[in-house]
């Protein structure tokens, strides 16, 4: 949470934090989102030819797993392993530009454990965007449908912590 970051900023501290393994993951997927651009559809055949895996170990710096053979594109509704999700939310922030809808759209292209990729991809964007590069009619759509929870409230205290750990670096 850096005022003024991109994208590429984005990339950079998921594999900065990232494990060998997670990063030959996201390397994995960056390489495939970048060259896919516009054409989503090959984006996705290509995730699913390359990055899916049979089985993931816990072991952050564990050898690549084996991959996965790709499912007919009617039987994509499954639960990705662990270890694929945050690859493939980096892919689908990464197609989406800085673009809210463009990253949702494309990370729920995507099937498998969308749940799961679209909150790891849409906590991305929209830290980038802020409420206000998200449309309006979204927003008022989960606010509308979670009236017991305070959202908007929760979402600006959060906010409020983040700038204040930017102003005092003892925080960070």
């Amino acid at each position: 949470m850096t005022p003024s970051a991109t994208v590429d900023d984005v990339v950079r501290a998921a594999r900065e934090h990232a494990g060998p393994l997670g990063q030959r993951l996201i390397d994995g997927a960056l390489e495939v989102a970048r060259r896919h651009g516009d054409d989503l559809d090959g984006l996705i055949e290509e995730i699913y030819a390359r990055l899916l895996v049979r089985e993931a170990t816990d072991d952050p710096d564990g050898p690549m797993p084996e991959a996965a053979v790709a499912p007919p594109p009617e039987e994509r509704i499954v639960v990705s392993r662990f270890a694929e999700q945050p690859a493939v939310a980096l892919a689908g922030l990464v197609y989406g530009r800085g673009d809210f809808l463009r990253t949702m759209s494309g990370g729920a292209a995507f099937g498998l454990d969308t749940d799961s990729i679209l909150t790891t991809a849409g906590t991305w964007i929209g830290g980038l965007v802020g409420r206000s590069g998200i449309p309006g009619d979204w927003v008022e759509t989960l606010l509308t449908a979670n009236p017991e929870v305070d959202l908007a409230g929760d979402a600006r205290a959060l906010a409020e912590v983040a700038v204040k750990g930017f102003r005092e670096p003892a925080l960070r």
